[in-house]
């Protein structure tokens, strides 16, 4: 019965995004390893999003009063809602982490007047930032940016945390310092049949998946960390 249960776990392959934390004192110290070019647009969007004035700051699930949840999970919602697709997290889901997990997930906000227009939110353990759900009342052109990746680089340094993993997908965070990764998930299927099905899909994306690792690690001058 094991050997059948087993046979029905199949893996999956996707690219993640990581930062690395080589021993940087401060975001200026990361931007150095960049090209030019990098630099200059980091720079630049950070700039924008100075130029907005909003109030940027971390808070920790033991902070937010109850009022806030309702406003974090309508923008959380509203990221959603545009695509005309259903929120995958409950309003009570997200209350129930902000319970069991009370110093560990963390939620940067931007405000004006104290309301809450736009946020990001994430988990710390020891040694690695995870991240990140987000959402804004509006689209200021590089809040995303700022919220979901420059804050996080900031909080990895002040914390001198080693990685900061920002999720699959969104080869754009390459040209904000990220690197890629092999990501692994582990999915089961009962019925044996349907299992077979996905098998030889799964066997398939693995292989091009693999070959757009490649793809970017050669584009970007990158060593493969696995070797």
């Amino acid at each position: 019965a094991k050997a059948v249960m087993e046979a029905h776990w199949l893996r999956q392959e996707d690219i993640r995004f990581v930062w690395r934390n080589r021993s940087f004192n401060h975001f200026d110290d990361f931007l150095a390893l960049l090209s030019s070019k990098k630099r200059k647009n980091i720079r630049a969007e950070r700039r924008k999003i100075a130029a907005y004035g909003f109030d940027i700051g971390w808070q920790s699930a033991a902070e937010i009063t109850d009022l806030e949840w309702r406003r974090i999970y309508a923008l959380y919602a509203s990221t959603y809602e545009m695509r005309g697709q259903r929120p995958y997290l409950g309003e009570s889901c997200l209350r129930q982490w902000g319970e069991n997990h009370s110093q560990n997930m963390l939620f940067c906000t931007a405000r004006q007047e104290s309301e809450i227009l736009a946020m990001a939110f994430f988990f710390r353990d020891g040694t690695h930032l995870y991240g990140r759900h987000w959402g804004a009342a509006r689209d200021w052109p590089g809040l995303h940016f700022e919220l979901c990746y420059y804050r996080g680089i900031d909080y990895a340094i002040s914390e001198r945390l080693a990685l900061f993993d920002a999720g699959v997908q969104g080869g754009h965070r390459l040209l904000r310092g990220f690197e890629p990764e092999i990501s692994t998930s582990l999915h089961y299927f009962q019925d044996p049949r349907f299992a077979e099905a996905i098998r030889g899909y799964l066997d398939r994306e693995r292989v091009a998946v693999q070959a757009q690792y490649a793809e970017l690690l050669a584009s970007y001058g990158l060593g493969d960390p696995r070797t």
